[in-house]
């Protein structure tokens, strides 16, 4: 009964932020970056949780591997971290004078 219950809560809030996300978020960006949290989730979840480290030969080629594909993905998403952080200090810049 839990269990069902938590995977139907799980479901239903999963199902609203995706229709949220649909239609609030830029999705040249939204996608992207959910494709990186998911890798990122999902490699912690294999550290964690699988025990993935037993497996792993070479940290710096596993890291390597997922850096690249977050970098790959960052490359082709709309997504401008640079402009981002510009924009932050910025308006940081502007608040600490006022």
């Amino acid at each position: 009964g839990l269990v069902l219950a938590l995977l139907a809560l799980t479901t239903c809030t999963n199902l609203a932020s995706s229709i949220v996300a649909a239609v609030k978020i830029n999705q040249a960006t939204f996608i992207p970056m959910a494709s990186c949290g998911s890798l990122v989730l999902n490699q912690a979840t294999g550290l964690l949780l699988w025990g993935d480290g037993r497996t792993v030969r070479s940290w710096l080629s596993y890291a390597g591997v997922h850096v690249l594909i977050l970098l790959g993905t960052y490359e082709l998403s709309s997504a401008d971290l640079c402009e981002h952080i510009r924009q932050r200090r910025s308006r940081a810049a502007e608040t600490s004078l006022s």
